[in-house]
């Protein structure tokens, strides 16, 4: 009797032996995937050098190109050009880490998951003269998973990305409290401080008017405004008519303004809102009686004087081309608004890091001098010649500034435009 047990523990043993190497052979056959499935990076692009970004998400459009401080909405775009942090995207984007997703065939590798054809976000990039970037998010069951035109195949991201989309863009459909056509300004009136403004558009340049006489207005600080009343958003409604705007003081308001674009949009703003303290109480609508919560103006969004004492007077979102020689050297920069934005075209043709070029152009632009007085010459005998900007605006002609200096090896210290003007 013992014989027959010693051989069926020997048999039970080896079958123990045989299901236990099969369970190590399936398992190490289910962990090689994962092992190839490990996060890595997926796009790893320069934020710095990109010149436009298009979003399509929670049913919003975005549609955004670099400028001077920030972004603004392209030219005849549906982007209502809501304040969204358009740079925090690009940086989450440039770090985007992914996973390999599993499950994919052939079919899916060219039409998506098999769950849906249509993107729940779409998102355009363009990077210099690099071809666009572009990337498909879709739902697959709880996962969202994405496609990229720089590399083949479908890729498992976290939902936090997606999140961060949806929560942007909704911020950017809430009702702005101004809506005007900014390419159709004809004027703009200010109080603010116990002072005001009256400032009007000619030929796409901004004066100061005063009695008929017009001046040149900085171009930046009406910029920057214009980008903050454009971003001001309605987050409560508070009430209507003239009792509402008397109960939150909006009968002596903060800032009073009226901006022009063929319809006058006035706004009044008041203090911090009740529902909301970081945002202000205004009033809104065609005569200013609807009384409601707005998000505030970015910092330095109004200005203390708006009156140019600028060499040019163009804005750096205004400039389609830059060129600076210096002795025998120049550098020559031009934007391509719809090929990759800025590039050299001298001493050579290459791309450029988009902030940095436009870092340079808006230090040029906001050059600044003092008037030299009428009884003296400038630049006086014996000046030199060191050099000269040139700026040329997308519209009317270029604006070219001669620097001198009191030698050639010293550092320039005037600035005389062509032709003699001033």
């Amino acid at each position: 009797m013992r014989k027959p047990l010693v051989i069926v523990s020997v048999v039970l043993l080896l079958v123990a032996i045989a299901g236990g190497a099969l369970w190590l052979y399936e398992r190490s056959q289910h962990e090689k995937p994962a092992q190839d499935r490990e996060e890595r990076l997926l796009i790893g692009f320069d934020p710095g050098k990109v010149s436009r970004v298009r979003i399509r998400a929670a049913g919003e459009v975005l549609d955004r190109r670099r400028s001077l401080g920030g972004w603004s909405p392209m030219p005849g775009s549906p982007d209502s050009g809501g304040a969204v942090r358009v740079s925090l995207i690009l940086q989450r984007l440039a770090t985007l880490k992914v996973k390999e997703a599993q499950g994919g065939g052939q079919r899916d590798r060219r039409t998506g998951p098999r769950s849906t054809n249509k993107p729940v976000a779409e998102i355009d990039v363009w990077r210099g003269r690099a071809r666009p970037l572009r990337l498909r998010f879709y739902r697959q069951g709880r996962k969202v998973v994405l496609r990229s035109s720089d590399r083949p195949g479908l890729y498992e991201v976290q939902g936090g990305l997606l999140r961060l989309l949806r929560r942007e863009m909704r911020r950017a459909a809430q009702a702005p409290a101004l809506a005007f056509a900014s390419d159709k300004l004809v004027s703009l009136t200010l109080k603010h401080a116990g002072q005001s403004w009256s400032l009007v558009r000619r030929n796409r340049r901004w004066f100061l008017e005063d009695g008929g006489a017009l001046a040149p207005a900085d171009p930046m600080a009406v910029g920057h405004l214009l980008r903050g009343l454009q971003g001001l958003r309605i987050t409560h409604k508070l009430g209507e008519g003239p009792a509402a705007r008397a109960k939150h003081g909006l009968d002596k308001p903060a800032v009073g303004v009226i901006v022009d674009d063929g319809k006058q949009h006035p706004l009044l703003l008041g203090g911090p809102c009740p529902k909301q303290p970081s945002a202000r109480v205004a009033a809104v609508g065609a005569k200013a009686t609807t009384v409601v919560c707005v998000t505030d103006l970015p910092k330095g969004a109004l200005a203390k004087h708006y009156a140019s004492n600028r060499l040019f007077n163009v804005s750096a979102d205004e400039v389609r081309a830059v060129s600076i020689v210096r002795g025998r050297r120049t550098l020559a920069l031009i934007n391509r608004p719809g090929s990759g934005g800025w590039s050299m075209i001298s001493p050579t043709e290459r791309a450029v890091d988009q902030a940095a070029a436009l870092r340079l152009v808006s230090q040029l632009a906001a050059i600044t001098g003092e008037p030299v007085p009428r009884s003296q010459t400038m630049p006086p005998e014996g000046a030199a010649q060191t050099g000269s900007i040139k700026i040329t605006p997308l519209s009317g002609g270029a604006e070219r500034v001669d620097i001198w200096a009191p030698a050639r090896n010293k550092p320039p210290r005037w600035g005389r435009l062509a032709g003699g003007g001033r």
